[in-house]
């Protein structure tokens, strides 16, 4: 994840500390696959909820019409997608290897992943 540009080490200050937690994920063809997840519990339970209401099927539909082109985008695997800004990077700190690691994306398990990708 590193070489990816998703994560990076990190060795400034910060007073949150999350677990890093390897689960299994099985994959839509059966096998099974390794998912890297931040247990974020602490930094989640100090976090605001920022809600984001999803519009109503009649608004997108009738936003649609008259419209020639139209694109459909699969977002089942929106996590590690949107950027995390510098200064709030110190709260998703996590430890591997006996180094730190901030996320520079948004991680799965973060409280307002969803409604800030939906921004």
């Amino acid at each position: 994840m590193e070489r990816q540009n998703i994560i990076q080490e990190y060795n400034g200050p910060t007073q949150w500390m999350s677990p890093l937690h390897i689960v299994k994920k099985k994959t839509e063809d059966g096998q099974i696959k390794l998912r890297p997840v931040i247990g974020l519990r602490m930094v989640n339970s100090v976090t605001k909820r920022s809600d984001h209401p999803l519009p109503h099927l009649n608004e997108i539909l009738d936003s649609l019409g008259g419209n020639s082109w139209w694109c459909m985008l699969d977002v089942s695997k929106a996590y590690w997608q949107t950027k995390i800004r510098a200064q709030d990077r110190p709260l998703y700190c996590f430890k591997s290897n006996h180094k730190v690691y901030v996320p520079l994306r948004t991680p799965f398990g973060a409280k307002n992943a969803g409604a800030t990708w939906l921004k």
